[in-house]
Order: structure tokens, then sequence, then C-alpha cells
């Protein structure tokens, strides 16, 4: 019984160790300018971790409700954006997870370039989003 248990157990763990998310659907539309529109070009920069730096999960950058880019540790997305308001949300990339962090702010698209950086604590499971000036 106690081998029927241990093979079970190795063979679950090496099941989730071998799953790989889906990576989430992308529409680029936003990551090249219009021309005629006024438009304002930001920034979106993950953060590398220090602390645990290999996570299993991509970035997903959201904004107005689509997604625009998957972003792994220390990696940037410039989207073009149509001066106004807008929402701009990062989140986990694992599509699996019943519960998925975000984060969420609003930004106002004026015409000058914006910088944006965001991170995930893996102890917290939280995700942090800011502007950089």
């Amino acid at each position: 019984m106690k081998h029927v248990f241990l093979a079970l157990m190795i063979a679950s763990l090496a099941g989730c160790s071998l799953f790989t998310p889906p990576v989430p659907e992308v529409d680029q539309r936003m990551l090249h300018p219009v021309p005629g529109h006024q438009q304002t070009r930001v920034f979106i920069t993950r953060n590398t971790q220090i602390l645990l730096p290999r996570t299993p999960c991509e970035m997903l950058v959201n904004i107005d409700n689509t997604n625009v880019a998957v972003l792994k540790a220390g990696e940037t997305v410039a989207a073009w954006l149509d001066n106004g308001p807008h929402k701009l949300t990062v989140m986990s990339g694992c599509a699996h997870k019943t519960f998925t962090p975000r984060k969420s702010l609003s930004l106002i698209a004026d015409g000058k370039e914006q910088r944006y950086e965001s991170d995930y604590n893996r102890f917290t499971g939280l995700f942090r989003l800011w502007q950089v000036k």
C-alpha cells in the first residue's frame, strides 16, 4: 500500500511540474501607431524579481479590456493609446488559476510618453503597478 501511495504521489507531482499553462491570446493592434490619430506611447515593464526569480507564469498586460502583451521578468512592451482616459491592468497569465491576482490603474494619455513598471510578489501573491516619473 505504501508503494502504491508513493507512486501516485510521484506521478501527480511530475504531472504538475510538467504542466505549462496556455498563453492567453493577445491583440497587437495597440502596439503600432495609427496614422492620423493623436496618440501617446506608453511603456509597461515587468521588473526582474530578486527573490525567487523564476515564476511559472507570465504577466498579462491588459488595456481597456484588451490583452496587449504577455511579459516575462525583465521584458517591456510599448503600446500606442489614443489620447484620453484608459484602464491599465496587469495580471497573471496563468489561465488555470481559480483566483487570478491583478492590479489596475487609470491613466490619461495626453501625448507625452509615459512609463509604468510592475512586479509580482510571490510571498503575498500580489502584483504592484506604478508610474515612473
